[in-house]
């Protein structure tokens, strides 16, 4: 078994073709599937580079979702998005396709979450996360 694993790519710093470019060479290995760990893309266009990996690679996307690729959306927006690519051939949001077999000593699970490190202490805590500036449910909710 071949596999690639990636975490916290952040694509969005990069340009559409060095995205392009980075994709392509996993494409190149002749992987058996690639394994994307969260904070892949902002949720302005999530869809597209996951959508780039799957047309690229043609093999398995298993991938879970960290708090960066809900920024410039809503919670429920991404959710739904990252659901319908269970319908795709090649790509997989874990926490909706379950326990997936690689072979008979080995599985994959995933579930997608983030915390913010106050210990529950929203009121009380100093520290002051993007994602309550930059996810949509968090900002319309206010302090």
């Amino acid at each position: 078994m071949r596999y690639a694993w990636m975490t916290d790519i952040h694509l969005e710093f990069l340009r559409d073709h060095e995205a392009i470019r980075f994709v392509g060479e996993f494409a190149d290995q002749k992987l058996d599937g690639l394994f994307l760990t969260g904070d892949i893309y902002t949720a302005t266009r999530l869809e597209f580079h996951l959508r780039l990996f799957e047309e690229r690679c043609q093999t398995s996307v298993y991938f879970v979702l960290g708090n960066h690729d809900y920024y410039g959306g809503s919670i429920e927006t991404v959710l739904k998005m990252a659901d319908s690519f269970n319908r795709s051939s090649f790509l997989h949001w874990l926490p909706a396709t379950g326990l997936v077999e690689l072979s008979k000593d080995t599985c994959l699970v995933g579930d997608g979450s983030w915390a913010d490190g106050r210990l529950g202490d929203y009121a009380g805590s100093r520290v002051l996360l993007n994602d309550y500036l930059k996810i949509q449910n968090f900002v319309q909710a206010g302090r």
